[in-house]
């Protein structure tokens, strides 16, 4: 359920520790869509795992990077 401001497919999403890239979104009715506003409730693909929090945040270009070199790079 989206609570604020408008997801897009394409949008980077962060929930919890799983990230991506919104590859696909779909309304309640199992019917596709590009975007989706407040109090939509929306199915979305492309996590890099099945969340286990339901907030989610939008990410920044400047934060993409980050966590493409944080994945790509990991500390040990």
């Amino acid at each position: 359920l989206v609570q604020n401001g408008t997801l897009h497919v394409g949008d980077s999403i962060l929930v919890g520790s799983t990230y991506g890239r919104i590859r696909a979104m779909f309304d309640d009715t199992g019917k596709k869509i590009k975007s989706a506003g407040p109090s939509i409730p929306v199915e979305i693909l492309g996590l890099s795992e099945v969340p286990f929090l339901i907030i989610y945040q939008c990410l920044s270009f400047a934060l993409q990077i980050l966590l493409l070199i944080l994945h790509l790079h990991p500390k040990t």
